[in-house]
């Protein structure tokens, strides 16, 4: 149960921080949007089958990021809360 507990929080946060960092300016179809895009690439073939792995998808390679702020140095600037609270409740939803 605690592993489950805490593979939970690791998807919220990678969910989060891909809605954040990619739709935090967005409406709010615009950032489940992007939520949708990551829960259906988990759960295709030809991607990784965690919300993590597929958000941070060739982050090791400068050219293949599936998403562009797991590359380009946005999550070195610390995220406006407002922004943050409100991708968190959809990435919880």
């Amino acid at each position: 149960l605690k592993a489950e507990s805490r593979t939970y929080a690791r998807a919220l946060e990678c969910l989060t921080q891909a809605i954040y960092y990619e739709a935090a300016r967005e409406s709010t179809d615009g950032q489940r949007a992007v939520a949708q895009v990551i829960l259906n690439r988990m759960r295709h073939p030809a991607y990784p089958a965690s919300v993590c792995a597929v958000v941070y998808q060739g982050h090791e390679r400068a050219t293949g990021c599936q998403f562009t702020f797991t590359c380009d140095g946005s999550l070195s600037r610390a995220p406006m809360r407002g922004y943050w609270e409100a991708a968190r409740a959809i990435a919880s939803a």
